[in-house]
C-alpha cells in the first residue's frame, strides 16, 4: 500500500482541514484488525480510510523527523519506509499498517520539544525526564540560523529554543505552544499532577520566585560572561570584570542559601531545575566552584541524578558549547534583527 502525497493543512487529530477533507470515521485507528471474528469495516473502506491516513501520516512523519533530517523510531520499524524526496510513507502489509497506527496514537500524547543544547534547553530536559512525560526531540541547530525560519518563528516569534508543542494539552483541545524555559517548567509541572512544584501557596511561591530569580539574573548575567569569555571578538577587560563579577555574587548568594538545605527549597524542585544547568557549566563563565563549597556539594548532588543524566544524554550530540563559532554561527547567534 502507498500513499499519495501527504496534504500538510489536513490535522488527523482534531479531524479537519483549512481545505481538503471533511472529518472521517477514524474508529478502525482505535481498533486495527478483527475484533470479536469480525472485522471493524469492511475491506474497501479500510482501504480507502487508510489511503486517506497514510496521506496525513506521510506529512506528519515528514515533519517529524526533525529540523536537522534525522529518522524517528517510525522510519526503522520493518516494512515501512519514507520517500524524503516525495514525502511519501508507504506500508507493505496490514501489520506494518497497525504499527504504524500504534504510532499515530503515541503522537497525540507526544510533546513536541524543540531544542538546542543549552542551559535552559536541559532545563526542560531535565523536567521531562525526571516526570517521565512522553515527548519528542526536535532539534532546531541554532548556530546554523534555523531558529531564525518562518516555520519555528510561527512557534516562538522571539527565534528562541526551547519551545514545546503538547499535542495532549492540560484541558484538551488543539495542541498548545509553550515558550519561555520558566513557563514552560511550570506548564510542565501543572501537566505532571503538580510534580516538583507543590500546590500549597507558601511552598509554591517560594519555588516560583527562585525560579524567576534565576530566570532575571543567574541566565542574563551567566549568559553575559559566557560571551565576553568565550565569544566576544575580542577581549574587553571592563565587561569580563563586571559580568564575572556580578555572578560571582549570584554564586554566594545560592551558597548562603544552601548552608542548611540539600536543595534551593528544601526538597528538589523545579528552581534546583532551574538554576542547576547555569552553574554546572562554572567554568566557561569563569568561577572557581570551590570557593563556594555548600553550591558545590548541591552541583554534584543534582548531577548525580538518574533524570539528570537521562537528560543530558538525551541532548547530546546536538550542540557543543567549546566548538568555535564561525562566521555563519556569529551571524545566527548575534547578528541581530531575525533574518
Amino acid at each position: 500500500m502507498k500513499a499519495i502525497c501527504a496534504s500538510e493543512n489536513y490535522d488527523f487529530f482534531t479531524q479537519s482541514s483549512v481545505s481538503g477533507p471533511k472529518a472521517q470515521n477514524w474508529n478502525f485507528l482505535d481498533s486495527p484488525g478483527p475484533k470479536n471474528g469480525k472485522q471493524v469495516t469492511s475491506h474497501s473502506e479500510r482501504h480507502r480510510l487508510s489511503r486517506t491516513f497514510f496521506s496525513w501520516a506521510s506529512g506528519r512523519f515528514h515533519r517529524a523527523s526533525g529540523w536537522n533530517g534525522q529518522e524517528t523510531s517510525l522510519g526503522r520499524m520493518s516494512g515501512l519506509s519514507f520517500d524524503r524526496r516525495t514525502k511519501v510513507l508507504s506500508a507493505n502489509n496490514l501489520r506494518q499498517l497497525r504499527a504504524l497506527l500504534v504510532w499515530a496514537r503515541r503522537q497525540r500524547r507526544m510533546i513536541d520539544f524543540y531544542f538546542w543544547s543549552t542551559p535552559n534547553n536541559e532545563k526542560i530536559a531535565i523536567m521531562l525526564e525526571e516526570t517521565g512525560l512522553t515527548y519528542r526531540l526536535m532539534p532546531v541547530n541554532i548556530r546554523r540560523g534555523e531558529q531564525h525560519q518562518a516555520q519555528f518563528r510561527a512557534l516562538n516569534p522571539n527565534s528562541k529554543v526551547p519551545v514545546i508543542v503538547d499535542q495532549d494539552p492540560i484541558g484538551g483541545g488543539a495542541p498548545m505552544t509553550v515558550f519561555e524555559s520558566s513557563i514552560i517548567l511550570f506548564y510542565l509541572a501543572r501537566k505532571a499532577g503538580g510534580g516538583f512544584l507543590p500546590a500549597e501557596l507558601r511552598e509554591h511561591y517560594e519555588i516560583v520566585q527562585w525560579v524567576m530569580w534565576q530566570a532575571a539574573n543567574v541566565g542574563p548575567i551567566a549568559g553575559q560572561a559566557s560571551h565576553f569569555l568565550n565569544a566576544a571578538p575580542e577581549p574587553i577587560p571592563y565587561a569580563i570584570e563586571r559580568y564575572v563579577g556580578q555572578l560571582r555574587r549570584l554564586y554566594n548568594i545560592l551558597n548562603d542559601r544552601l548552608a542548611t538545605r540539600d536543595y534551593i527549597v528544601d526538597d528538589y524542585s523545579v528552581a534546583d531545575m532551574a538554576c542547576w544547568p547555569w552553574v554546572s557549566r562554572w567554568r566557561r563563565h569563569g568561577q572557581i566552584l570551590e570557593e563556594t563549597p555548600n553550591l558545590k556539594r548541591w552541583v554534584d548532588r543534582i548531577a548525580d541524578r538518574p533524570g539528570v543524566k537521562r537528560a543530558l544524554g538525551a541532548l547530546a550530540g546536538h550542540g557543543d558549547a567549546d566548538a568555535p563559532l564561525d562566521d555563519a554561527a556569529r551571524t545566527a547567534l548575534f547578528g541581530g534583527e531575525a533574518q
